[in-house]
């Protein structure tokens, strides 16, 4: 017997409150396997990041946020084709053959 037919459906305020706790304890288990490096990685950011603009003059800091924003958006705009492409190729398939669950692929590939 399925959980739901036990327990019934959850109202908004549950569903919110257990993904709110699910996604605390991710965090919480991200955090305690990488914070050996986060945080001197953090700090040697600043601490570099500080001499550049003292040696500088915080001349050098534009053209290399330029730079770093201009990366950040091809990376970030190529892992978004990469999640899409299965779930829109599922859909064009699906819809293309008139079988059910297309419009759930788009939905998949669209959230």
């Amino acid at each position: 017997m399925p959980d739901v037919a036990k327990v019934g459906q959850l109202s908004v305020e549950q569903r919110l409150s257990f993904i709110t706790s699910q996604m605390k304890i991710g965090i919480e288990a991200w955090w305690n396997e990488n914070k050996g490096w986060v945080i001197p990685t953090v700090i040697g950011v600043i601490l570099g990041v500080t001499a550049l603009i003292v040696v500088t003059g915080g001349a050098a800091i534009m053209p290399i946020l330029s730079a770093l924003m201009q990366g950040l958006t091809v990376i970030f705009g190529a892992m978004l084709v990469a999640q899409i492409a299965a779930p829109l190729k599922d859909y064009i398939v699906k819809a293309w053959k008139a079988t059910k669950g297309a419009s759930q692929s788009l939905a998949h590939a669209l959230s």
